[in-house]
């Protein structure tokens, strides 16, 4: 049972945090300055500072009807003889494709594109990032409590306001996204031409940072500042709890795993990037580590593709892919294919693209994923 949530006078102003104000991290990801220090706390509101955003998008779509929408013959949302969004049968409107094998395509540079517009109230900081249905591109925007949306052609489409303090997200389907706040998990609907934040949610016994979903289970990182409660949870499909890895390192390593994970329910694994330390670590469910692989520039992004792990090396300038049964490592994408200071990556089997969230915080890269010979 979800908690309730109380409406307050004194919470109405809604509090944005500055890049500047993540402290040194910023320096480092565009510098490649060696990390010495533990992540800066972003801080966390109370949950009735979310109050009004709540009952704003549970349920209402947020339209922008700014003509960029690449099908030129959509019908209007305001009109009452439109033909449901169900009823609408297309290619598109089936899962994304997965890609079994990505040693089978070669990605090659396309394009890039600005994820800030003028409504931002500050800089973006990308915290998300999914193929939707239609091949439309989805962001989350922590800086800016915001979901945005872009179409096939990168063009702004919407956008929904989301809680200032979610944290994460994942794609459950094409018409499903999840998004982490404080010890909650938050699901928003996709349609055609809009975005709105569904009724379903459940409780997580911690304080919800990253998520991963696939097959039917979900991976939280909890707690990842509290050392002693840090962990990660495994959840069913209902939102109950099924495991408890408990991350600890050596006598003298401190592991900060921070909102990079990935769930790999067939191998019954979950990684994690370990950022301070180097290392992605890959634990079975029932808690002991399977591997742990050095990525020497510093792991972010995890996407699971096939039976390859795609890790974005932060420093390094690279995009690497970890084998899932052994842990071995090969790079994918260099500094000279175009990758520079990678965070967040996702993949579109349908239309054969990968999107890359780098060189700064409002810019995603996207390579164009060609078939080898």
């Amino acid at each position: 049972m979800s908690k309730t949530i109380n409406k307050k006078a004194d919470t109405k102003v809604k509090t944005v945090m500055l890049p500047g104000e993540r402290g040194p991290e910023i320096q480092y990801r565009l510098t490649g300055f060696h990390q010495t220090s533990k992540r800066k706390t972003v801080p966390r509101l109370r949950k009735a500072q979310n109050a009004q955003i709540l009952a704003k998008n549970v349920t209402t779509n947020v339209i922008h009807n700014n003509n960029e929408h690449e099908n030129t013959n959509a019908l209007s949302l305001d009109n009452k003889n439109a033909q449901p969004e169900s009823t609408m049968v297309s290619l598109k409107d089936k899962d994304d494709v997965k890609i079994s094998r990505i040693s089978d395509y070669q990605p090659k540079p396309s394009t890039e594109f600005c994820c800030a517009n003028d409504k931002d109230t500050t800089g973006s900081w990308i915290s998300g990032i999914e193929f939707v249905q239609d091949d439309h591109i989805i962001l989350l925007d922590t800086n800016n409590c915001k979901l945005k949306r872009f179409n096939t052609l990168f063009r702004f489409q919407s956008e929904v306001e989301v809680p200032v303090d979610c944290a994460s997200m994942t794609k459950i389907s094409d018409k499903e996204i999840a998004v982490t706040c404080l010890n909650e998990v938050h699901f928003y609907s996709i349609g055609h031409f809009g975005m709105s934040r569904s009724s379903k949610h459940f409780e997580v016994s911690g304080d919800a940072y990253g998520i991963s979903y696939g097959d039917g289970k979900y991976a939280v990182t909890c707690d990842v500042e509290d050392e002693d409660k840090c962990a990660i949870r495994i959840l069913d499909i209902f939102g109950d709890e099924i495991h408890v890895i408990k991350v600890k390192g050596s006598d003298n390593e401190e592991i900060d795993i921070g909102p990079y994970c990935q769930i790999d329910n067939m191998h019954q694994v979950v990684a994690v990037s370990d950022f301070d330390n180097r290392f992605v670590r890959c634990y079975n469910f029932n808690g002991s580590l399977k591997w742990k692989c050095e990525v020497a520039g510093g792991p972010r992004g995890l996407l699971k593709i096939g039976n390859d792990l795609i890790v974005s090396d932060n420093y390094g300038q690279e995009i690497c892919a970890i084998t899932i049964d052994t842990g071995k490592k090969r790079t994918l994408l260099q500094d000279e294919d175009g990758v520079f200071n990678p965070e967040l990556i996702a993949c579109n089997g349908r239309n054969l693209r990968l999107a890359i969230t780098q060189r700064a915080f409002d810019t995603i890269s996207i390579f164009n994923l060609s078939k080898r010979q």
